[in-house]
Protein backbone atom coordinates (compact mmCIF):
# COMPACT_ATOMS: atom_id res chain seq x y z
CA UNK A 1 0.00 0.00 0.00
CA UNK A 2 3.01 2.38 -0.46
CA UNK A 3 4.60 4.65 2.67
CA UNK A 4 2.85 5.08 6.01
CA UNK A 5 0.66 8.59 5.75
CA UNK A 6 2.10 10.98 7.60
CA UNK A 7 -0.44 14.38 7.01
CA UNK A 8 -4.17 13.52 5.88
CA UNK A 9 -4.69 16.93 3.97
CA UNK A 10 -7.80 19.01 4.41
CA UNK A 11 -9.01 17.30 7.57
CA UNK A 12 -7.10 18.42 10.24
CA UNK A 13 -9.39 20.43 13.16
CA UNK A 14 -8.88 23.76 13.95
CA UNK A 15 -6.27 25.01 16.65
CA UNK A 16 -7.40 24.58 20.14
CA UNK A 17 -10.85 23.01 18.99
CA UNK A 18 -9.33 19.52 20.15
CA UNK A 19 -8.04 17.86 23.17
CA UNK A 20 -5.54 15.01 22.70
CA UNK A 21 -4.64 12.69 24.99
CA UNK A 22 -1.20 13.14 26.29
CA UNK A 23 1.49 10.55 24.66
CA UNK A 24 2.79 8.44 27.56
CA UNK A 25 6.53 7.28 27.83
CA UNK A 26 7.85 4.87 25.68
CA UNK A 27 6.61 1.55 26.98
CA UNK A 28 8.76 -2.17 26.96
CA UNK A 29 7.23 -3.82 23.69
CA UNK A 30 4.83 -1.23 22.50
CA UNK A 31 4.49 -0.76 19.18
CA UNK A 32 5.63 3.10 18.49
CA UNK A 33 2.31 5.24 18.07
CA UNK A 34 0.06 2.35 20.71
CA UNK A 35 1.39 3.85 23.94
CA UNK A 36 -2.22 5.46 24.28
CA UNK A 37 -3.81 1.80 24.00
CA UNK A 38 -1.70 0.86 27.09
CA UNK A 39 -3.76 4.02 29.64
CA UNK A 40 -7.13 2.89 28.64
CA UNK A 41 -9.82 0.35 28.97
CA UNK A 42 -12.74 1.39 27.03
CA UNK A 43 -12.78 3.47 23.95
CA UNK A 44 -15.55 6.07 22.35
CA UNK A 45 -15.17 5.75 18.26
CA UNK A 46 -17.39 8.16 16.29
CA UNK A 47 -17.89 8.96 12.93
CA UNK A 48 -17.56 11.86 11.77
CA UNK A 49 -20.04 14.07 9.14
CA UNK A 50 -19.55 14.60 6.15
CA UNK A 51 -21.40 17.04 4.53
CA UNK A 52 -21.18 16.27 0.85
CA UNK A 53 -22.22 12.56 1.36
CA UNK A 54 -25.38 14.10 3.47
CA UNK A 55 -26.74 15.83 1.11
CA UNK A 56 -25.77 14.05 -1.99
CA UNK A 57 -26.20 10.26 -2.80
CA UNK A 58 -22.33 9.93 -3.30
CA UNK A 59 -20.40 7.22 -0.99
CA UNK A 60 -17.55 9.37 0.54
CA UNK A 61 -14.65 8.13 2.36
CA UNK A 62 -15.29 7.45 5.75
CA UNK A 63 -13.62 9.25 8.91
CA UNK A 64 -13.41 8.30 12.70
CA UNK A 65 -12.21 9.83 15.69
CA UNK A 66 -11.14 7.35 18.29
CA UNK A 67 -11.73 9.42 22.21
CA UNK A 68 -10.43 7.98 25.61
CA UNK A 69 -13.47 7.97 27.98
CA UNK A 70 -12.31 11.59 29.09
CA UNK A 71 -13.23 12.69 25.35
CA UNK A 72 -9.72 13.50 24.67
CA UNK A 73 -8.79 12.49 21.50
CA UNK A 74 -6.15 9.33 21.01
CA UNK A 75 -6.14 9.15 16.57
CA UNK A 76 -7.72 9.61 13.69
CA UNK A 77 -8.97 7.04 11.39
CA UNK A 78 -9.00 7.66 7.40
CA UNK A 79 -10.53 5.33 4.60
CA UNK A 80 -8.52 4.86 1.99
CA UNK A 81 -10.61 2.72 -0.90
CA UNK A 82 -11.74 3.37 -4.51
CA UNK A 83 -14.28 5.84 -5.90
CA UNK A 84 -16.36 3.38 -7.89
CA UNK A 85 -16.01 0.52 -5.49
CA UNK A 86 -17.47 3.15 -2.89
CA UNK A 87 -20.52 3.64 -5.33
CA UNK A 88 -21.31 0.62 -6.40
CA UNK A 89 -20.57 -1.99 -3.99
CA UNK A 90 -21.28 0.56 -0.67
CA UNK A 91 -20.87 -1.20 2.53
CA UNK A 92 -19.32 -4.63 1.24
CA UNK A 93 -16.38 -2.19 -0.62
CA UNK A 94 -12.94 -2.98 0.13
CA UNK A 95 -10.68 -0.77 2.27
CA UNK A 96 -7.89 0.38 3.71
CA UNK A 97 -8.03 2.06 7.35
CA UNK A 98 -4.89 4.63 8.48
CA UNK A 99 -4.77 5.17 11.87
CA UNK A 100 -2.94 8.69 12.69
CA UNK A 101 -1.67 10.28 15.72
CA UNK A 102 -1.37 13.21 17.32
CA UNK A 103 1.97 13.70 15.49
CA UNK A 104 0.26 12.80 12.39
CA UNK A 105 2.30 9.27 12.04
CA UNK A 106 0.14 6.83 10.62
CA UNK A 107 0.40 3.83 13.89
CA UNK A 108 -1.77 1.42 12.74
CA UNK A 109 -3.31 -0.06 9.08
CA UNK A 110 -6.34 -2.05 8.78
CA UNK A 111 -6.94 -3.51 5.71
CA UNK A 112 -10.34 -5.82 4.43
CA UNK A 113 -10.15 -6.87 0.81
CA UNK A 114 -13.10 -7.16 -1.43
CA UNK A 115 -15.32 -9.93 -1.85
CA UNK A 116 -17.48 -10.10 -4.09
CA UNK A 117 -19.95 -12.49 -2.43
CA UNK A 118 -19.37 -11.43 0.77
CA UNK A 119 -22.68 -10.62 2.63
CA UNK A 120 -24.00 -10.18 6.28
CA UNK A 121 -25.73 -13.27 6.09
CA UNK A 122 -24.22 -15.48 8.57
CA UNK A 123 -24.24 -18.54 6.63
CA UNK A 124 -22.10 -17.44 3.92
CA UNK A 125 -19.32 -17.34 6.75
CA UNK A 126 -19.13 -21.17 6.35
CA UNK A 127 -16.97 -20.53 3.25
CA UNK A 128 -13.44 -19.17 3.46
CA UNK A 129 -14.09 -17.31 0.32
CA UNK A 130 -16.94 -15.46 1.75
CA UNK A 131 -16.51 -15.05 4.71
CA UNK A 132 -15.32 -11.11 5.64
CA UNK A 133 -11.88 -9.99 7.45
CA UNK A 134 -9.43 -7.55 8.13
CA UNK A 135 -5.64 -7.57 8.99
CA UNK A 136 -4.13 -5.17 11.42
CA UNK A 137 -0.80 -4.21 10.93
CA UNK A 138 1.65 -1.99 13.03
CA UNK A 139 3.75 -0.42 12.13
CA UNK A 140 2.43 -1.00 8.96
CA UNK A 141 3.89 -3.71 7.11
CA UNK A 142 3.83 -5.92 10.16
CA UNK A 143 1.17 -7.64 11.09
CA UNK A 144 -0.25 -8.17 14.37
CA UNK A 145 -3.71 -9.39 14.21
CA UNK A 146 -6.31 -10.42 12.63
CA UNK A 147 -10.73 -10.61 12.42
CA UNK A 148 -12.65 -13.10 11.01
CA UNK A 149 -16.51 -13.81 10.53
CA UNK A 150 -17.47 -16.82 11.75
CA UNK A 151 -20.43 -19.00 11.21
CA UNK A 152 -23.62 -18.78 13.38
CA UNK A 153 -26.90 -19.48 13.40
CA UNK A 154 -29.11 -15.93 13.80
CA UNK A 155 -26.01 -13.62 14.50
CA UNK A 156 -23.06 -11.82 14.01
CA UNK A 157 -20.35 -14.06 15.13
CA UNK A 158 -16.69 -13.00 14.71
CA UNK A 159 -12.87 -14.33 15.60
CA UNK A 160 -9.72 -11.95 17.12
CA UNK A 161 -6.76 -14.01 15.89
CA UNK A 162 -2.79 -12.69 17.07
CA UNK A 163 0.04 -12.47 14.95
CA UNK A 164 0.01 -16.24 14.61
CA UNK A 165 -3.62 -16.90 13.16
CA UNK A 166 -4.50 -18.22 17.02
CA UNK A 167 -8.08 -17.08 17.81
CA UNK A 168 -7.91 -15.27 21.33
CA UNK A 169 -11.52 -13.63 21.27
CA UNK A 170 -14.80 -14.58 20.10
CA UNK A 171 -17.25 -11.98 19.48
CA UNK A 172 -21.03 -12.73 19.42
CA UNK A 173 -23.50 -9.91 18.58
CA UNK A 174 -27.45 -9.40 18.52
CA UNK A 175 -29.89 -11.84 16.90
CA UNK A 176 -30.63 -10.45 13.58
CA UNK A 177 -34.09 -9.74 14.81
CA UNK A 178 -32.72 -7.03 16.98
CA UNK A 179 -29.68 -5.40 14.97
CA UNK A 180 -31.19 -2.83 13.76
CA UNK A 181 -34.64 -2.62 14.77
CA UNK A 182 -35.12 -0.10 18.30
CA UNK A 183 -32.93 2.81 17.28
CA UNK A 184 -33.08 3.92 20.77
CA UNK A 185 -31.51 1.08 22.14
CA UNK A 186 -28.11 0.47 22.58
CA UNK A 187 -26.57 -2.70 20.45
CA UNK A 188 -23.87 -4.90 22.36
CA UNK A 189 -21.77 -7.22 20.85
CA UNK A 190 -20.32 -9.08 23.60
CA UNK A 191 -16.68 -10.04 23.92
CA UNK A 192 -15.26 -13.68 25.03
CA UNK A 193 -11.98 -15.22 25.67
CA UNK A 194 -11.56 -18.27 23.92
CA UNK A 195 -9.35 -19.59 26.52
CA UNK A 196 -11.91 -19.21 29.33
CA UNK A 197 -15.02 -18.66 27.96
CA UNK A 198 -15.32 -15.58 30.19
CA UNK A 199 -16.69 -12.60 28.82
CA UNK A 200 -13.71 -9.30 28.76
CA UNK A 201 -15.72 -6.85 27.07
CA UNK A 202 -18.37 -5.15 24.75
CA UNK A 203 -18.55 -3.40 21.91
CA UNK A 204 -21.60 -1.12 21.49
CA UNK A 205 -23.41 0.57 19.27
CA UNK A 206 -24.71 3.88 20.92
CA UNK A 207 -27.96 6.06 20.53
CA UNK A 208 -26.56 9.38 18.95
CA UNK A 209 -29.72 11.28 19.56
CA UNK A 210 -32.74 11.31 17.52
CA UNK A 211 -31.19 14.50 15.20
CA UNK A 212 -28.34 12.46 14.65
CA UNK A 213 -29.56 8.85 14.27
CA UNK A 214 -32.65 10.09 11.94
CA UNK A 215 -30.85 12.14 9.42
CA UNK A 216 -27.52 12.00 9.43
CA UNK A 217 -25.10 8.56 8.66
CA UNK A 218 -22.95 9.32 12.07
CA UNK A 219 -22.82 6.08 14.24
CA UNK A 220 -20.82 6.12 17.66
CA UNK A 221 -19.05 2.87 19.25
CA UNK A 222 -18.10 2.52 22.72
CA UNK A 223 -15.77 0.04 22.92
CA UNK A 224 -14.61 -1.91 26.69
CA UNK A 225 -11.59 -4.36 27.28
CA UNK A 226 -9.33 -5.04 29.95
CA UNK A 227 -6.78 -2.44 30.94
CA UNK A 228 -4.26 -4.80 31.15
CA UNK A 229 -4.40 -6.41 27.62
CA UNK A 230 -1.89 -6.15 25.31
CA UNK A 231 -1.97 -3.17 23.02
CA UNK A 232 -2.02 -5.43 20.17
CA UNK A 233 -5.75 -7.22 20.58
CA UNK A 234 -6.68 -3.17 21.60
CA UNK A 235 -6.57 -2.44 18.10
CA UNK A 236 -8.11 -5.65 16.99
CA UNK A 237 -10.87 -4.87 19.07
CA UNK A 238 -10.59 -0.90 16.82
CA UNK A 239 -10.37 -3.23 13.97
CA UNK A 240 -13.61 -5.07 14.46
CA UNK A 241 -15.27 -2.28 15.16
CA UNK A 242 -15.14 -0.94 12.21
CA UNK A 243 -15.84 -3.96 10.84
CA UNK A 244 -18.74 -4.15 12.18
CA UNK A 245 -20.12 -0.74 11.20
CA UNK A 246 -19.73 -1.55 7.57
CA UNK A 247 -21.22 -5.34 7.55
CA UNK A 248 -24.31 -3.96 9.28
CA UNK A 249 -24.58 0.01 10.05
CA UNK A 250 -22.93 1.27 6.71
CA UNK A 251 -26.29 -0.30 4.52
CA UNK A 252 -28.17 1.48 7.08
CA UNK A 253 -26.68 5.21 6.44
CA UNK A 254 -27.25 4.40 2.59
CA UNK A 255 -30.85 3.83 3.54
CA UNK A 256 -31.52 7.19 5.18
CA UNK A 257 -29.89 8.95 2.46
CA UNK A 258 -32.12 7.63 -0.06
CA UNK A 259 -35.05 8.46 1.90
CA UNK A 260 -33.45 11.75 1.61
CA UNK A 261 -33.40 12.10 -2.05
CA UNK A 262 -37.25 10.31 -2.29
CA UNK A 263 -38.56 12.92 -0.05
CA UNK A 264 -37.43 15.89 -1.39
CA UNK A 265 -40.58 18.63 -3.46
CA UNK A 266 -40.67 18.15 -6.35
CA UNK A 267 -40.49 21.11 -8.83
CA UNK A 268 -43.44 21.62 -10.59
CA UNK A 269 -43.37 22.49 -14.35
Amino acid sequence: MGEPIKVQPGLQPPPGSVRWMVCPENLHDCPKGMEYLALVDELQIRQEIDVIEQYMSWETKNHYTVLNKQHEKIYDVFEESNMWFRQCCRQKRGYTMHVVDNFKEEVIRIDRPYKCCASDNYCYACFPCCAQHSIIEAPPGKQIGAVRQRAACCSPCFYIRDENGTNVFSIEGPCSCCLKCCTFCGKVFRVFSVETGHEVGRITRKWNGYAKDKYTNVDLYGVTFPMDLDVRMKASFMAVTLLIDFMHYEEESDHKKETKETNKPQNSD
